[in-house]
């Protein structure tokens, strides 16, 4: 309904259901760009500590980021992210991680792993919109947040606009 469509369900036992799902017409086409084949975007040798509960998604992001050239450590959750964090000398330079994970959220893995890895970036990813995340307090920065579903493309760029960005203050 926000976006001006709307969904009608008519039911009736023994025969069945019927959805009929109204999409708002389009009056104009976006602008949004070169088409994504002739768009590219510079990767990296950087190493990203990659955390997300959702199996799929963290293998996409995983390959997507490989494909890039990064060095991924992958953790299903916060504290499986801490002890590999702990256990990893180097330098993490990208916390890439889910806002919404069980046992401890985006934001209190982030204020954890900065109490060891000072230096490392955050960016945090989501199927909650970049607007209610930062209505309800969950984040501070929309230049941090990457709304799900995303594509290759813009995960790969979003990363390497974060890692090109002037050091944390």
């Amino acid at each position: 309904k926000q976006a001006g469509g709307n969904i009608w369900v008519y039911s009736e036992l023994n025969v069945g259901t019927t959805f009929k799902i109204y999409f708002p017409r389009l009056v104009e086409v976006p602008v949004t760009g070169p088409p994504a084949e002739e768009r590219t975007v510079r990767g990296g040798t950087e190493t990203i500590l990659l955390v997300e509960d959702e199996e799929a998604v963290r293998e996409i992001v995983r390959e997507t980021l490989l494909g890039q050239g990064y060095a991924v450590i992958e953790a299903r959750h916060g504290p499986e992210a801490l002890v590999l964090a702990e256990k990893y000398a180097a330098e993490i330079h990208l916390l890439l991680t889910d806002v919404v994970m069980p046992a401890m959220s985006g934001p209190e893995l982030a204020s954890a792993l900065a109490k060891s890895h000072a230096e490392t970036r955050v960016l945090y990813m989501s199927g909650y919109t970049d607007g209610s995340v930062i209505r309800q307090g969950v984040l501070q920065d929309a230049d941090h947040f990457l709304e799900k579903p995303f594509t290759q493309l813009d995960l790969a760029a979003r990363v390497r606009s974060l890692l090109d960005a002037s050091p944390r203050a």
